[in-house]
Protein backbone atom coordinates (compact mmCIF):
# COMPACT_ATOMS: atom_id res chain seq x y z
CA UNK A 1 0.00 0.00 0.00
CA UNK A 2 2.87 2.40 0.85
CA UNK A 3 4.44 1.78 -2.56
CA UNK A 4 1.11 2.45 -4.28
CA UNK A 5 0.69 5.76 -2.44
CA UNK A 6 4.21 6.81 -3.40
CA UNK A 7 3.57 5.90 -7.04
CA UNK A 8 0.38 7.98 -7.03
CA UNK A 9 2.33 10.90 -5.57
CA UNK A 10 4.99 10.57 -8.27
CA UNK A 11 2.35 10.52 -11.02
CA UNK A 12 0.48 13.44 -9.45
CA UNK A 13 3.63 15.57 -9.59
CA UNK A 14 3.96 14.87 -13.32
CA UNK A 15 0.29 15.64 -13.95
CA UNK A 16 0.66 18.94 -12.08
CA UNK A 17 3.72 19.83 -14.19
CA UNK A 18 1.79 19.22 -17.43
CA UNK A 19 -1.32 21.05 -16.30
CA UNK A 20 0.65 24.15 -15.30
CA UNK A 21 1.88 24.89 -18.82
CA UNK A 22 0.69 24.85 -22.41
CA UNK A 23 3.56 22.82 -23.85
CA UNK A 24 5.32 19.88 -22.19
CA UNK A 25 8.11 17.53 -23.19
CA UNK A 26 7.47 14.52 -20.94
CA UNK A 27 10.85 12.81 -21.11
CA UNK A 28 10.77 10.45 -18.12
CA UNK A 29 12.88 7.35 -18.63
CA UNK A 30 11.21 4.33 -20.16
CA UNK A 31 9.03 2.37 -17.76
CA UNK A 32 7.95 5.23 -15.50
CA UNK A 33 4.34 5.44 -16.69
CA UNK A 34 4.29 8.34 -19.16
CA UNK A 35 1.11 7.08 -20.87
CA UNK A 36 -0.90 7.01 -17.65
CA UNK A 37 0.38 10.47 -16.71
CA UNK A 38 -0.57 12.00 -20.07
CA UNK A 39 -4.07 10.51 -20.01
CA UNK A 40 -4.63 11.65 -16.43
CA UNK A 41 -3.40 15.16 -17.27
CA UNK A 42 -5.96 15.31 -20.08
CA UNK A 43 -8.78 13.81 -18.02
CA UNK A 44 -11.04 16.83 -18.51
CA UNK A 45 -10.29 17.20 -22.22
CA UNK A 46 -13.02 16.09 -24.60
CA UNK A 47 -11.32 16.67 -27.94
CA UNK A 48 -7.99 14.82 -28.05
CA UNK A 49 -5.62 13.83 -30.82
CA UNK A 50 -3.13 11.06 -30.05
CA UNK A 51 -0.32 10.44 -32.54
CA UNK A 52 1.93 7.42 -32.02
CA UNK A 53 3.79 4.70 -33.92
CA UNK A 54 1.26 2.51 -35.73
CA UNK A 55 2.04 -0.50 -33.55
CA UNK A 56 0.95 1.41 -30.41
CA UNK A 57 -2.51 2.51 -31.50
CA UNK A 58 -4.41 -0.36 -29.87
CA UNK A 59 -2.31 -0.02 -26.75
CA UNK A 60 -3.43 3.60 -26.41
CA UNK A 61 -7.04 2.45 -26.62
CA UNK A 62 -6.42 -0.04 -23.81
CA UNK A 63 -4.72 2.62 -21.69
CA UNK A 64 -7.62 5.04 -22.21
CA UNK A 65 -9.98 2.34 -21.00
CA UNK A 66 -7.79 1.81 -17.95
CA UNK A 67 -7.22 5.43 -16.97
CA UNK A 68 -10.35 7.34 -18.11
CA UNK A 69 -13.24 6.77 -15.73
CA UNK A 70 -15.62 8.09 -18.38
CA UNK A 71 -14.29 5.75 -21.08
CA UNK A 72 -17.72 4.34 -21.97
CA UNK A 73 -19.03 7.84 -22.64
CA UNK A 74 -16.19 8.79 -24.99
CA UNK A 75 -16.39 8.75 -28.77
CA UNK A 76 -13.01 7.25 -29.78
CA UNK A 77 -11.77 6.42 -33.26
CA UNK A 78 -8.62 4.59 -34.35
CA UNK A 79 -7.55 5.91 -37.76
CA UNK A 80 -5.75 3.07 -39.52
CA UNK A 81 -5.98 3.88 -43.24
CA UNK A 82 -5.53 6.91 -45.44
CA UNK A 83 -9.12 6.97 -46.76
CA UNK A 84 -10.95 6.94 -43.44
CA UNK A 85 -13.50 9.60 -42.53
CA UNK A 86 -12.77 11.10 -39.13
CA UNK A 87 -15.79 11.72 -36.95
CA UNK A 88 -14.76 11.12 -33.31
CA UNK A 89 -13.83 13.49 -30.50
CA UNK A 90 -10.83 11.39 -29.44
CA UNK A 91 -8.67 10.32 -32.37
CA UNK A 92 -5.78 7.84 -32.29
CA UNK A 93 -3.59 7.69 -35.38
CA UNK A 94 -0.01 7.09 -36.53
CA UNK A 95 2.86 9.29 -37.69
CA UNK A 96 2.63 8.00 -41.25
CA UNK A 97 -1.11 8.60 -41.56
CA UNK A 98 -0.83 12.20 -40.38
CA UNK A 99 1.09 12.77 -43.63
CA UNK A 100 -1.64 11.15 -45.71
CA UNK A 101 -3.30 14.01 -47.69
CA UNK A 102 -6.89 13.12 -46.84
CA UNK A 103 -6.20 12.41 -43.16
CA UNK A 104 -4.04 15.51 -42.72
CA UNK A 105 -6.72 17.69 -44.30
CA UNK A 106 -9.34 16.35 -41.91
CA UNK A 107 -7.13 16.61 -38.84
CA UNK A 108 -6.17 20.23 -39.50
CA UNK A 109 -9.82 21.25 -39.86
CA UNK A 110 -10.43 20.36 -36.22
CA UNK A 111 -9.40 21.99 -32.96
CA UNK A 112 -8.14 19.99 -29.99
CA UNK A 113 -8.12 20.50 -26.24
CA UNK A 114 -5.13 18.19 -26.00
CA UNK A 115 -2.52 16.87 -28.44
CA UNK A 116 -0.41 13.89 -27.32
CA UNK A 117 2.53 12.76 -29.44
CA UNK A 118 3.97 9.45 -28.20
CA UNK A 119 7.59 8.55 -29.03
CA UNK A 120 8.12 12.14 -30.18
CA UNK A 121 11.78 11.47 -31.02
CA UNK A 122 10.27 10.31 -34.33
CA UNK A 123 10.01 14.05 -35.07
CA UNK A 124 13.72 14.81 -34.63
CA UNK A 125 14.34 15.66 -38.30
CA UNK A 126 13.10 19.17 -39.25
CA UNK A 127 12.85 18.21 -42.92
CA UNK A 128 10.87 14.98 -42.46
CA UNK A 129 7.29 15.07 -43.77
CA UNK A 130 5.83 13.78 -40.51
CA UNK A 131 7.64 16.51 -38.53
CA UNK A 132 6.33 19.25 -40.81
CA UNK A 133 2.79 17.86 -40.84
CA UNK A 134 2.71 17.71 -37.05
CA UNK A 135 4.94 20.56 -35.84
CA UNK A 136 5.37 22.78 -38.88
CA UNK A 137 8.43 23.54 -41.00
CA UNK A 138 10.57 25.41 -38.45
CA UNK A 139 9.74 28.88 -39.78
CA UNK A 140 6.02 28.83 -39.15
CA UNK A 141 3.72 26.93 -36.81
CA UNK A 142 1.59 24.75 -38.98
CA UNK A 143 0.19 21.24 -38.91
CA UNK A 144 -1.91 19.80 -36.11
CA UNK A 145 0.29 21.47 -33.47
CA UNK A 146 -1.29 24.81 -34.36
CA UNK A 147 -4.76 23.38 -33.69
CA UNK A 148 -4.11 22.27 -30.11
CA UNK A 149 -4.74 24.26 -26.93
CA UNK A 150 -2.26 22.08 -25.01
CA UNK A 151 0.49 19.78 -26.25
CA UNK A 152 2.41 16.92 -24.64
CA UNK A 153 5.33 15.35 -26.49
CA UNK A 154 6.40 12.05 -24.92
CA UNK A 155 9.71 10.25 -25.30
CA UNK A 156 12.12 8.38 -23.06
CA UNK A 157 14.94 9.43 -25.42
CA UNK A 158 14.68 13.13 -26.28
CA UNK A 159 18.20 13.01 -27.72
CA UNK A 160 18.96 9.64 -29.29
CA UNK A 161 22.26 10.66 -30.89
CA UNK A 162 22.94 14.40 -30.56
CA UNK A 163 21.59 17.71 -29.22
CA UNK A 164 20.18 18.78 -32.59
CA UNK A 165 17.38 16.27 -32.12
CA UNK A 166 15.58 18.55 -29.64
CA UNK A 167 15.61 21.51 -32.06
CA UNK A 168 12.21 20.68 -33.58
CA UNK A 169 10.67 20.66 -30.09
CA UNK A 170 12.29 23.86 -28.83
CA UNK A 171 11.62 25.85 -32.00
CA UNK A 172 7.91 25.12 -31.52
CA UNK A 173 7.76 25.48 -27.73
CA UNK A 174 9.87 28.64 -27.44
CA UNK A 175 10.43 30.23 -30.87
CA UNK A 176 10.94 33.77 -29.56
CA UNK A 177 13.76 32.72 -27.22
CA UNK A 178 15.55 30.80 -29.98
CA UNK A 179 15.16 33.71 -32.38
CA UNK A 180 16.46 36.14 -29.77
CA UNK A 181 19.53 33.93 -29.32
CA UNK A 182 19.95 33.43 -33.10
CA UNK A 183 19.32 29.71 -32.67
CA UNK A 184 16.09 29.57 -34.67
CA UNK A 185 17.69 27.72 -37.61
CA UNK A 186 18.68 24.08 -37.40
CA UNK A 187 22.28 24.70 -38.47
CA UNK A 188 22.85 27.50 -35.96
CA UNK A 189 21.33 25.35 -33.23
CA UNK A 190 23.60 22.43 -34.06
CA UNK A 191 26.68 24.64 -34.28
CA UNK A 192 25.91 25.89 -30.77
CA UNK A 193 25.05 22.62 -29.08
CA UNK A 194 26.79 19.88 -31.09
CA UNK A 195 30.29 18.96 -32.12
CA UNK A 196 30.36 19.10 -35.91
CA UNK A 197 32.11 16.39 -37.91
CA UNK A 198 33.23 16.42 -41.52
CA UNK A 199 32.02 13.11 -42.90
CA UNK A 200 33.42 12.94 -46.46
CA UNK A 201 32.45 16.53 -47.21
CA UNK A 202 29.16 16.42 -45.31
CA UNK A 203 29.11 18.28 -41.99
CA UNK A 204 27.08 16.30 -39.47
CA UNK A 205 26.22 17.03 -35.80
CA UNK A 206 27.68 14.80 -33.09
CA UNK A 207 27.05 14.48 -29.34
CA UNK A 208 26.29 17.45 -27.04
CA UNK A 209 28.10 20.56 -25.88
CA UNK A 210 27.13 23.74 -23.98
CA UNK A 211 25.01 21.46 -21.83
CA UNK A 212 24.09 24.05 -19.17
CA UNK A 213 22.68 26.52 -21.70
CA UNK A 214 20.72 23.77 -23.46
CA UNK A 215 19.35 22.63 -20.11
CA UNK A 216 18.18 26.17 -19.38
CA UNK A 217 16.30 26.29 -22.67
CA UNK A 218 14.61 22.96 -21.97
CA UNK A 219 13.87 23.45 -18.27
CA UNK A 220 10.61 25.43 -18.63
CA UNK A 221 9.07 22.65 -20.73
CA UNK A 222 10.81 19.35 -20.00
CA UNK A 223 10.13 16.91 -17.17
CA UNK A 224 12.86 14.29 -17.11
CA UNK A 225 13.23 11.74 -14.31
CA UNK A 226 15.39 8.63 -14.29
CA UNK A 227 14.60 5.23 -12.80
CA UNK A 228 17.59 5.67 -10.49
CA UNK A 229 15.97 8.81 -9.05
CA UNK A 230 12.50 7.39 -8.44
CA UNK A 231 13.23 3.67 -8.16
CA UNK A 232 12.31 3.52 -4.47
CA UNK A 233 8.91 4.97 -5.28
CA UNK A 234 8.08 2.29 -7.85
CA UNK A 235 7.11 -1.37 -7.48
CA UNK A 236 10.05 -3.73 -7.89
CA UNK A 237 8.27 -5.43 -10.78
CA UNK A 238 5.86 -3.85 -13.22
CA UNK A 239 3.69 -5.52 -15.83
CA UNK A 240 2.34 -3.97 -19.02
CA UNK A 241 0.03 -5.52 -21.61
CA UNK A 242 0.59 -4.48 -25.22
CA UNK A 243 -2.24 -5.06 -27.71
CA UNK A 244 -1.12 -5.81 -31.26
CA UNK A 245 -2.88 -4.72 -34.44
CA UNK A 246 -4.77 -7.55 -36.10
CA UNK A 247 -3.42 -8.43 -39.54
CA UNK A 248 -5.43 -10.67 -41.93
CA UNK A 249 -3.59 -13.81 -40.82
CA UNK A 250 -4.34 -13.20 -37.15
CA UNK A 251 -7.98 -12.36 -37.85
CA UNK A 252 -8.38 -15.73 -39.54
CA UNK A 253 -6.60 -17.59 -36.73
CA UNK A 254 -8.73 -15.88 -34.06
CA UNK A 255 -11.83 -17.25 -35.81
CA UNK A 256 -10.32 -20.75 -36.03
CA UNK A 257 -9.52 -20.88 -32.31
CA UNK A 258 -12.94 -19.72 -31.08
CA UNK A 259 -14.07 -23.24 -30.28
CA UNK A 260 -11.20 -23.87 -27.85
CA UNK A 261 -10.98 -22.99 -24.18
CA UNK A 262 -8.12 -22.27 -21.78
CA UNK A 263 -8.73 -25.76 -20.40
CA UNK A 264 -7.96 -27.21 -23.85
CA UNK A 265 -4.69 -25.25 -23.90
CA UNK A 266 -3.73 -26.59 -20.47
CA UNK A 267 -4.43 -30.17 -21.53
CA UNK A 268 -2.44 -29.68 -24.71
CA UNK A 269 0.74 -28.44 -23.05
CA UNK A 270 0.56 -30.78 -20.06
CA UNK A 271 0.62 -33.73 -22.41
CA UNK A 272 3.62 -32.64 -24.44
CA UNK A 273 7.36 -32.53 -23.94
CA UNK A 274 8.25 -28.82 -24.22
CA UNK A 275 11.43 -29.63 -26.13
CA UNK A 276 9.44 -31.11 -28.99
CA UNK A 277 6.43 -28.77 -29.09
CA UNK A 278 7.39 -27.81 -32.64
CA UNK A 279 6.87 -31.37 -33.83
CA UNK A 280 3.53 -32.30 -32.23
CA UNK A 281 2.08 -35.44 -33.83
CA UNK A 282 -0.91 -37.69 -33.26
CA UNK A 283 -2.44 -35.51 -30.54
CA UNK A 284 -6.16 -35.00 -30.04
CA UNK A 285 -5.25 -31.33 -29.80
CA UNK A 286 -2.97 -31.27 -32.83
CA UNK A 287 -5.19 -28.71 -34.58
CA UNK A 288 -5.04 -26.43 -31.54
CA UNK A 289 -1.28 -26.89 -31.33
CA UNK A 290 -0.95 -25.82 -34.96
CA UNK A 291 -3.13 -22.75 -34.41
CA UNK A 292 -1.14 -21.74 -31.30
CA UNK A 293 2.14 -22.06 -33.23
CA UNK A 294 0.79 -20.08 -36.19
CA UNK A 295 -0.50 -17.33 -33.89
CA UNK A 296 2.98 -17.05 -32.39
CA UNK A 297 4.57 -16.88 -35.83
CA UNK A 298 2.09 -14.25 -37.04
CA UNK A 299 2.81 -12.07 -34.01
CA UNK A 300 6.55 -11.83 -34.71
CA UNK A 301 6.42 -9.08 -37.36
CA UNK A 302 4.07 -7.07 -35.13
CA UNK A 303 6.25 -7.45 -32.04
CA UNK A 304 9.57 -6.56 -33.68
CA UNK A 305 8.78 -2.81 -34.11
CA UNK A 306 8.11 -2.59 -30.36
CA UNK A 307 11.45 -4.26 -29.63
CA UNK A 308 13.35 -2.02 -32.04
CA UNK A 309 11.77 1.04 -30.47
CA UNK A 310 12.76 -0.06 -26.96
CA UNK A 311 16.29 -0.99 -28.02
CA UNK A 312 16.83 2.70 -28.74
CA UNK A 313 16.27 3.34 -25.03
CA UNK A 314 17.73 0.34 -23.20
CA UNK A 315 20.94 -1.62 -23.72
CA UNK A 316 19.64 -5.19 -23.43
CA UNK A 317 16.36 -7.08 -23.47
CA UNK A 318 15.17 -10.60 -22.61
CA UNK A 319 12.44 -12.27 -24.67
CA UNK A 320 10.51 -15.42 -23.79
CA UNK A 321 8.49 -17.49 -26.27
CA UNK A 322 7.08 -21.01 -26.40
CA UNK A 323 7.53 -22.29 -29.92
CA UNK A 324 10.96 -22.83 -31.44
CA UNK A 325 9.70 -21.43 -34.75
CA UNK A 326 8.87 -18.16 -32.99
CA UNK A 327 12.28 -18.04 -31.31
CA UNK A 328 14.01 -18.63 -34.65
CA UNK A 329 11.94 -15.93 -36.38
CA UNK A 330 12.67 -13.38 -33.64
CA UNK A 331 16.37 -14.21 -33.74
CA UNK A 332 16.48 -13.72 -37.51
CA UNK A 333 14.55 -10.44 -37.41
CA UNK A 334 16.84 -9.05 -34.68
CA UNK A 335 20.07 -10.43 -36.07
CA UNK A 336 22.00 -7.14 -36.01
CA UNK A 337 21.72 -7.07 -32.20
CA UNK A 338 23.63 -10.38 -31.87
CA UNK A 339 20.89 -12.35 -30.10
CA UNK A 340 21.63 -15.52 -28.17
CA UNK A 341 18.94 -18.20 -27.90
CA UNK A 342 18.16 -21.01 -25.50
CA UNK A 343 15.76 -23.92 -26.03
CA UNK A 344 15.29 -27.34 -24.50
CA UNK A 345 17.49 -28.91 -27.17
CA UNK A 346 20.61 -26.97 -26.12
CA UNK A 347 23.29 -28.65 -24.03
CA UNK A 348 24.27 -27.26 -20.59
CA UNK A 349 27.52 -25.95 -22.09
CA UNK A 350 25.71 -24.06 -24.85
CA UNK A 351 23.18 -22.68 -22.36
CA UNK A 352 25.88 -21.36 -20.05
CA UNK A 353 27.71 -19.71 -22.92
CA UNK A 354 24.50 -17.96 -24.00
CA UNK A 355 24.01 -16.60 -20.47
CA UNK A 356 27.65 -15.55 -20.10
CA UNK A 357 27.68 -13.80 -23.48
CA UNK A 358 24.49 -11.93 -22.68
CA UNK A 359 25.69 -10.91 -19.22
CA UNK A 360 29.19 -9.78 -20.17
CA UNK A 361 29.36 -8.93 -23.90
CA UNK A 362 28.02 -5.44 -24.71
CA UNK A 363 27.48 -6.39 -28.34
CA UNK A 364 25.05 -9.18 -27.35
CA UNK A 365 21.94 -7.15 -26.65
CA UNK A 366 19.19 -9.79 -26.82
CA UNK A 367 18.49 -13.08 -25.04
CA UNK A 368 15.65 -15.17 -26.49
CA UNK A 369 14.62 -18.17 -24.42
CA UNK A 370 12.03 -20.91 -24.49
CA UNK A 371 9.62 -20.48 -21.58
CA UNK A 372 10.21 -23.74 -19.73
CA UNK A 373 13.87 -24.18 -20.64
CA UNK A 374 15.13 -20.65 -19.93
CA UNK A 375 12.55 -19.50 -17.40
CA UNK A 376 14.24 -21.00 -14.34
CA UNK A 377 17.70 -21.19 -12.82
CA UNK A 378 19.32 -18.44 -14.91
CA UNK A 379 20.67 -15.01 -14.02
CA UNK A 380 19.95 -12.41 -16.70
CA UNK A 381 20.38 -9.21 -14.68
CA UNK A 382 22.14 -7.44 -17.57
CA UNK A 383 18.57 -6.52 -18.60
CA UNK A 384 15.69 -5.02 -16.67
CA UNK A 385 13.26 -5.57 -19.57
CA UNK A 386 11.42 -8.87 -20.07
CA UNK A 387 9.14 -9.48 -23.05
CA UNK A 388 6.66 -12.31 -23.54
CA UNK A 389 6.06 -12.97 -27.23
CA UNK A 390 3.49 -15.72 -26.52
CA UNK A 391 0.90 -16.01 -23.77
CA UNK A 392 1.33 -18.70 -21.12
CA UNK A 393 -1.26 -20.04 -18.69
CA UNK A 394 0.89 -20.87 -15.59
CA UNK A 395 1.36 -17.77 -13.40
CA UNK A 396 4.27 -19.34 -11.50
CA UNK A 397 6.18 -19.90 -14.73
CA UNK A 398 5.62 -16.27 -15.74
CA UNK A 399 6.91 -14.97 -12.39
CA UNK A 400 9.91 -17.30 -12.60
CA UNK A 401 10.74 -15.98 -16.05
CA UNK A 402 10.53 -12.36 -14.87
CA UNK A 403 12.73 -13.24 -11.92
CA UNK A 404 15.58 -14.16 -14.26
CA UNK A 405 16.11 -10.39 -14.37
CA UNK A 406 14.62 -9.49 -10.99
CA UNK A 407 17.20 -11.03 -8.67
CA UNK A 408 20.37 -10.20 -6.77
CA UNK A 409 22.56 -8.01 -8.96
CA UNK A 410 19.68 -6.11 -10.55
CA UNK A 411 19.92 -2.35 -9.98
CA UNK A 412 16.78 -1.24 -11.83
CA UNK A 413 13.09 -1.91 -11.49
CA UNK A 414 12.02 -4.67 -13.87
CA UNK A 415 9.37 -4.08 -16.50
CA UNK A 416 7.64 -7.08 -18.10
CA UNK A 417 5.69 -6.54 -21.34
CA UNK A 418 3.14 -9.05 -22.62
CA UNK A 419 2.16 -8.93 -26.31
CA UNK A 420 -1.38 -10.14 -26.89
CA UNK A 421 -3.83 -10.49 -29.76
CA UNK A 422 -7.08 -8.67 -28.85
CA UNK A 423 -10.27 -10.75 -28.42
CA UNK A 424 -8.36 -13.99 -28.86
CA UNK A 425 -7.50 -17.14 -26.94
CA UNK A 426 -4.07 -15.54 -26.63
CA UNK A 427 -5.58 -12.71 -24.56
CA UNK A 428 -7.77 -15.03 -22.48
CA UNK A 429 -4.78 -17.18 -21.55
CA UNK A 430 -2.83 -14.21 -20.24
CA UNK A 431 -5.82 -12.67 -18.41
CA UNK A 432 -6.40 -16.01 -16.68
CA UNK A 433 -2.77 -16.32 -15.60
CA UNK A 434 -2.55 -12.77 -14.26
CA UNK A 435 -5.84 -13.17 -12.38
CA UNK A 436 -4.54 -16.38 -10.78
CA UNK A 437 -1.39 -14.55 -9.74
CA UNK A 438 -3.40 -11.84 -7.96
CA UNK A 439 -5.06 -14.49 -5.79
CA UNK A 440 -1.72 -16.20 -5.16
CA UNK A 441 -0.22 -12.89 -4.06
CA UNK A 442 -2.90 -12.54 -1.39
CA UNK A 443 -1.71 -15.76 0.21
CA UNK A 444 2.06 -15.88 -0.27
Amino acid sequence: MAQLLKLKKYQAEAVEFINSRRYTLLADEMGLGKTAVAITAGASARKILIICPSFLRLNWLRELKLWRADFNDLHIQIVDNGKQKIHADIIITSFSLVSSPLIHKQLTRKKYDFLIVDESHYLKSPTAARTQHILGDGRKIRGVFAKAARVVLMTGSPMVNHAGEVFTTLVRFNPSQLKKSHLHTYMNFCLKFCYMKDNRGEITPQKVRNELLLKQLLRPFMLRRLKSEVLKELPAKQKQIIALDLNPTLKKLVKEEQGYSIGDVEKLYRSQDTQHIKDLKESEYEALATIRRRVGEAKVNLIVPHLLNDLEQVEKIVIFAWHINVIDALSLALQKYNPVTMTGSHSPKVRQKAVDDFQTDKSVRIFIGQMKSAGVGLTLTASSRVYFAESWYVPGDIEQAIDRCHRIGQKDNVLAKFFIVPDSLDERILDSALTKQKYIDKVV
